[in-house]
């Protein structure tokens, strides 16, 4: 009889134990899910937002969490300041979009280039392992325009202008478009275009022959 009650409470412990660590694991971060990328064309500028869908609070607890691309990881090391996370977002961003004029300040700082912008996939996760993320952003594609960002609207992922916003709710939106360049010309045209400015010139010469004195 006392061997019986010994083993149910060697059951009973491990089966509490493993809750205990698949809640330490799992709860207290795994309502958000990634809701925006951005990025410049080299890379320099780039930006990943989470947002928080569930209406919670308490997921605040992002130590030993990660954010991870395909060719980069970014082990997160602190928790989030307060435990009123329902409904808001986190903004990991690059440190020359935190230098931008009008740019929400990041809540955690990732590398230069962690987004490949010609094909991705974005995950938050429980640990650096992320053999299970908390939620995932696949694209084929990254405009680099210098506006245009990725956002997921329901089950789609859509582009739109870029609008990042940190916990503690600053948004904002960058525009980090190359200046126009100058147009194009067909061979004829820039020979046109060279004949022209060489004729403006020489009319503004004065021949020192024909100076008046």
């Amino acid at each position: 009889m006392q061997y019986s009650s010994c083993l149910r409470f060697v059951y009973l412990s491990a089966v509490c134990v493993s809750i205990v660590w698949a809640s330490n694991a799992w709860a207290f971060a795994h309502t958000y899910d990634v809701n925006e990328v951005f990025s410049n064309k080299d890379g320099t500028i780039q930006f990943v937002e989470l947002l928080e869908v569930a209406g919670a609070n308490g997921q605040n607890l992002f130590t030993i969490r990660a954010l991870r691309s395909n060719g980069s990881i970014l082990p997160i090391t602190t928790n989030l300041p307060n435990s009123l996370t329902a409904n808001t977002n986190v903004l990991f961003a690059t440190a020359s979009f935190a230098a931008l004029t009008g740019a929400p300040t990041p809540d955690y700082t990732m590398p230069d280039g962690f987004i490949n912008v010609l094909a991705d996939t974005i995950k938050f996760c429980p640990n650096v392992a992320c053999t299970v993320p908390f939620d995932s952003f696949t694209f084929a594609f990254l405009s680099t325009d210098g506006i245009t960002s990725l956002e997921r609207d329901g089950t789609n992922i859509v582009a739109a202008i870029n609008s990042p916003t940190n916990f503690a709710g600053d948004s904002g939106s960058v525009d980090v478009s190359p200046p126009p360049g100058l147009p194009s010309l067909s061979k004829p045209g820039f020979v046109m275009l060279v004949l022209s400015i060489l004729l403006i010139s020489a009319r503004n010469i004065r021949m020192p022959g024909f100076q008046q004195g």
